[in-house]
């Protein structure tokens, strides 16, 4: 969270912040079981997953798949997720010019909700140079294999 990749440095943010060290095991904060995984990331990335009773939404950003080890664990991170909130920066047409950039094509989103029996999946972490119109495409596109889908949107909200 430092420029040139982060346009806001962390002490400029309103919230409060806790820094936790995640290990191995959940850990849980104010009701919220937390669960996290490596994801597949060139500088390294974590997905996470958040549960309240029976309730599960599994956030999983900056993840291109590819490692066996990786790909396992972040599908048992998924699996059965409520909401699957997943990058979908390209389509499958343009992601072999970026493989190795740590990002998703939206197929790769579909596949990880399929076979993790997730409820819905969010598609997240466009291409910023997508229209609303192309994302509005994909959205339709992604459907047909996938119902419960839908792209993310600015204040979009979830609650557990």
């Amino acid at each position: 969270m430092a420029l040139p990749w982060f346009p806001v440095a962390l002490h400029e943010t309103a919230s409060k912040k806790v820094f936790v060290e995640l290990g191995n095991e959940p850990l849980e904060i104010e009701g919220v079981r937390i669960s996290s995984s490596v994801v597949g990331h060139p500088q390294g990335a974590v997905g996470y997953r958040l549960e309240r009773g029976e309730r599960s939404i599994v956030f999983v950003t900056d993840s291109e798949p590819g490692d066996p080890a990786i790909n396992r664990s972040v599908e048992q991170l998924a699996r059965g997720a409520d909401v699957l909130i997943h990058d979908a920066q390209y389509t499958p047409e343009e992601y072999d010019r970026y493989r190795g950039w740590g990002h998703s094509s939206w197929r790769h989103a579909v596949r990880l909700a399929q076979t993790a029996g997730a409820g819905r999946l969010i598609l997240f972490h466009h291409d910023p140079d997508r229209t609303d119109d192309e994302l509005d495409g994909i959205v339709e596109e992604v459907r047909r294999e996938f119902p419960q889908a839908e792209a993310a949107r600015e204040g979009m909200s979830f609650a557990i």
